[in-house]
């Protein structure tokens, strides 16, 4: 870390070896300099470094421990990966780039809205386990967690470059009154869009390429059920645009909001 700068960084490395099963095909042609056998089976050797940056955090000092104070105002995430071919029997070269920012606006009469903007690049060709999946929660009935869907399969959209925007308006109490706490009424909103390179390369692939972008709109109410320690939510999110599904009832997913009183 670099208390100064409030630039948070960490280097990595790591060897995956992962096997293709079913239908799925990713062509051989790609890695014939490389191996002679079924394209079913990569090595991936792939250092890498992730960066935080909060230039408007403040940092509070206490002995050995140096601890951060959000205000809301964006931070910075970084990932960068390099696929790295021959080194350690690794089958391919390839570059992964992904920039997520986030943040909160606070007003005193409309709530606040949190806002997540994330955008990510492949470079290279490589099979489906190195692209982007589009970030979604298994199951129409799941645990509400920020930048993720709630109407989409877990691979149902695969790109190798997109841009994301995820919103959460908290507009407040539904009432005020100190007896009986009112939950919090909450407006969302979800947008995805990308596009998948080389798509000969990907055989009999059970995904598509979101490129007329994907849309979820609805509301919630946070904080239904309150502990002295936890609160309990719901929310209800609507696909919406070229990608909703035929029956509406498709189209409509759940989730449920928990958090943590500190």
């Amino acid at each position: 870390m670099i208390p100064e700068w409030k630039l948070n960084y960490e280097l990595y490395g790591a060897k995956e070896q992962i096997s293709l099963i079913g239908p799925y095909f990713f062509k051989e042609a790609f890695r014939s300099q490389t191996k002679t056998n079924d394209s079913t089976n990569f090595v991936f050797i792939e250092p890498g470094i992730r960066l935080r940056w909060s230039p408007w955090e403040k940092l509070i000092s206490s002995g050995k421990t140096i601890s951060s104070v959000t205000s809301g105002k964006p931070v910075f995430y970084l990932n960068y990966s390099q696929g790295i071919k021959d080194l350690l029997k690794g089958d391919m070269n390839y570059s992964r780039l992904e920039l997520r920012i986030q943040g909160k606006i606070k007003t005193l009469r409309t709530g606040n809205l949190s806002w997540i903007m994330q955008s990510g690049i492949v470079m290279g060709d490589v099979p489906w386990s190195k692209l982007f999946t589009s970030p979604a929660l298994s199951g129409r009935f799941s645990l509400s967690a920020p930048g993720t869907f709630a109407t989409i399969g877990m691979n149902e959209f695969v790109s190798s470059k997109y841009c994301s925007v995820f919103l959460n308006h908290n507009v407040g109490p539904l009432w005020r009154n100190k007896k009986i706490k009112a939950p919090e009424l909450l407006f969302k909103g979800a947008w995805l869009i990308g596009d998948l390179s080389n798509r000969s390369s990907h055989l009999n692939a059970p995904f598509q390429a979101p490129r007329k972008g994907i849309m979820e709109l609805g509301l919630g109410f946070d904080k239904i059920l309150r502990s002295s320690f936890s609160a309990i939510g719901i929310e209800a999110m609507y696909r919406f645009g070229y990608y909703s599904l035929p029956k509406p009832i498709d189209n409509l997913g759940i989730r449920f909001t928990f958090s943590i009183n500190l």
